[in-house]
């Protein structure tokens, strides 16, 4: 996985009105994420999952924290999950593909996870600790590009 970046845009979406909220976070399997800026901030991280290289494949976690503000108290809300390939500088973001259906975008193979995540108690929501959204298992996704004729997400 040497050299691999990922976006991971993450979106807290209200159901009931089609607002979203979202954020860019772009995961170099060589760096760590960076500390939180501030606490109320709306980020999220991407951690390989404790022993997640296993005969079946490696996987990660997808986690959210800070401030997520609704347009009312009361407000369904759905978390949305998209991975983009960014290692190339030229030619823009690539959609990972999904080979799970459950995990495909409704007109492609592009990889998107939707889940409901309930009513938001209050208009601002401040979730203060890391809480796991996703845990998505790589050996369902495509990335586009070979290495030697192997996915390039794999456990070496």
């Amino acid at each position: 996985m040497s050299g691999l970046i990922f976006a991971f845009l993450i979106s807290i979406v209200c159901v009931s009105c089609y607002q979203a909220w979202s954020i860019r976070h772009a995961f170099n399997s060589k760096r760590k994420h960076p500390n939180a800026l501030a606490r109320d901030d709306f980020l999220c991280k991407v951690d390989a999952t404790p022993g997640a290289c296993r005969q079946d494949g490696w996987t990660f976690s997808v986690m959210i924290r800070g401030k997520v503000t609704a347009p009312f108290e009361g407000c369904d809300a759905d978390v949305r999950v998209l991975i983009e390939d960014v290692t190339q500088r030229t030619g823009g973001a690539k959609a990972v593909l999904c080979s799970a259906k459950q995990w495909q975008m409704a007109d492609s193979t592009a990889f998107c996870l939707c889940a409901n995540i309930g009513k938001l108690a209050k208009q601002v929501n401040v979730l203060s600790d890391w809480t796991t959204v996703a845990t998505v298992k790589a050996r369902y996704l495509n990335s586009r590009k070979k290495a030697n004729g192997n996915s390039i997400l794999s456990c070496r």
